[in-house]
């Protein structure tokens, strides 16, 4: 799989994992990008800025890639921000090839040029220009990107089994999303502190078929607040770990 189709894969992975807070799945609690899938941000939040990991493996190779979002004053209907850019990478409000535009910034620019933001350093560096209700501002988030470690899949996995999966996570974190991904729908499970999550056979039957390439990912979270201009926005770090099975 090319870089840019492992882009693609860990967008779309991004963008369905997103979940809110502890062993529910699909709880609205707050302010949440995404509407029910999305990390738990407080109600009353100026906005929240997001750096995404994501680390597939497949076939004993890693690939990573990076991503980011934004909104501000509301997720729904975002104020405009003027220029937005992570790590230097100018981010829009509109995915490219579709001409649709989302209430979150992408960046265009990393997919379009096969180059990826790279978030293997700790800082992660926003810059908002500010326009209108938004006020400019600058602000690096030093919070270190948490780790899943000890955590394998196995090859196969059973419509008629549950899943087992057992994990570490390094570095502080304030919540976990364990989440399947098969050809019929993405199933999350949330938790505020994990080292093990359970996919009973109900869940992998509800989102896979029989031959389907399961996605498997452990994402820890770490938020970071800080008032800017009067206001509490916060400073999101996601870290995913994707595997795959084939599905029997």
């Amino acid at each position: 799989m090319n870089k840019l189709n492992y882009f693609i894969c860990a967008l779309v992975l991004t963008i369905s994992i997103w979940s809110c807070k502890k062993e529910t799945t699909n709880t609205n609690n707050g302010t949440n990008p995404l509407g029910n899938n999305a990390p738990t941000i407080p109600t009353g939040a100026a906005g929240a800025l997001y750096a995404v990991n994501s680390n597939a493996t497949t076939q004993g190779v890693t690939q990573t890639t990076g991503t980011a979002f934004a909104w501000f004053n509301s997720y729904t209907t975002t104020a405009q921000a003027g220029a937005v850019l992570c790590n230097g990478d100018t981010l829009s409000t509109q995915i490219p090839f579709s001409n649709v535009a989302y209430p979150w910034y992408e960046s265009t620019a990393a997919l379009l040029n096969g180059n990826m933001l790279d978030f293997s350093a700790t800082p992660v560096a926003w810059s908002v220009s500010g326009s209108g209700s938004v006020a400019a501002f600058n602000f690096t988030d030093n919070a270190v990107f948490p780790v899943v470690n000890n955590y394998t899949v196995p090859a196969t996995v059973s419509l008629s089994q549950p899943l087992t999966l057992t994990f570490t996570i390094a570095g502080p974190y304030d919540e976990v999303i364990c989440t399947i991904q098969g050809s019929k729908k993405t199933v999350n499970i949330n938790y505020t502190t994990a080292s093990s999550v359970t996919f009973t056979a109900a869940q992998i039957a509800s989102a896979a078929v029989s031959g389907d390439n399961l996605v498997v990912q452990i994402l820890p979270v770490k938020i970071t607040a800080q008032t800017i201009a009067g206001k509490q926005y916060y400073f999101v770090k996601e870290n995913g770990f994707a595997q795959y099975a084939t599905v029997q």
